[in-house]
């Protein structure tokens, strides 16, 4: 029996030939194997191994990222995938498209969008659109999922002030503690996420570690 995995593919591409040409697409592990050369011929060894990847690319070009923003228009080649992926991939990639577009403002490449200036503003507009509502409204659940968030899109987000980022980081701990997650894991996580030291994170962990 083949193993088969399956694979989500999102990201930005400034040139469209670099895109697939359909959205599912299989990978086959031999498609990777060095071909044997000619002194073997038909003796050589045959890959014991084989594996089946079926892989959706949801990629976008930087003007399909600024159409979606702007107008709604989502690419004909997603129309058959509408669901949770799709969404997914949506969500990612604006994410993304947003941050640079902030970082590089002036920059040809990714422009601002005209109704759209930050993450935030991004991820308000996919709940108009009906798009990961109960994620994007559930701000403890959006602190663990949204890897892609810098702090300050956080609180921008939240509309949560700088001094309110202890009531924050007290849900996240708690919310840890709730999945399971070893209290050393969640301590790392608590330091990249919001950027406190191991000393400022232990104090943090022993209070609300409850």
């Amino acid at each position: 029996m083949i193993p088969k995995l399956y694979l989500l593919q999102t990201g930005l591409e400034v040139r469209k030939a670099n895109l697939p040409k359909q959205v599912q697409y299989n990978v086959r592990l031999s498609d990777s194997y060095v071909t044997a050369d000619g002194n073997y011929k038909e003796e050589a060894a045959k890959p014991d191994l084989e594996v089946i990847v079926h892989v959706y690319d949801f990629r976008m070009t930087l003007e399909e990222m600024q159409a979606y923003i702007e107008q709604c228009i989502i690419p004909a080649r997603f129309e058959d995938y509408a669901g949770d992926m799709r969404d997914y991939a949506l969500t990612a990639n604006g994410i993304t498209y947003m941050q640079r577009a902030v970082k590089d403002e002036g920059q040809r490449e990714y422009l601002l969008p005209r109704n759209v200036s930050t993450v935030a503003d991004y991820l308000e507009l996919l709940i108009k659109r009906e798009i990961f509502v109960d994620l994007l409204t559930d701000k403890e659940v959006c602190n663990m999922t949204m890897a892609q968030f810098s702090r300050d899109d956080i609180l921008i987000y939240q509309g949560r002030e700088e001094g309110e980022i202890i009531g924050e980081i007290k849900g996240a701990i708690r919310t840890y503690k709730k999945m399971g997650i070893a209290p050393d894991d969640a301590k790392g996580y608590i330091m990249d996420e919001f950027q406190k030291s191991e000393a400022e994170t232990d104090e943090l962990m022993k209070k609300y570690w409850k």
